[in-house]
């Protein structure tokens, strides 16, 4: 819920968040609008999402 604010404002409409410049959910991360703890469960939900893709 933290990330909906945000997700509108990324430069780029296939951004998952991750790498992306002008990732609007990331700069939300370094400005504390969304926790970091947050942030890397969501990491750690992608990277296991794109390992068990790739397997």
């Amino acid at each position: 819920m933290e990330f909906i604010p945000h997700l509108q404002e990324c430069k780029f409409n296939t951004c998952i968040h991750d790498h992306e410049p002008g990732c609007a959910v990331i700069q939300a991360v370094e400005k504390d609008l969304i926790s970091i703890e947050r942030y890397q469960s969501y990491l750690n939900l992608l990277n296991t999402i794109e390992d068990d893709m790739f397997y």
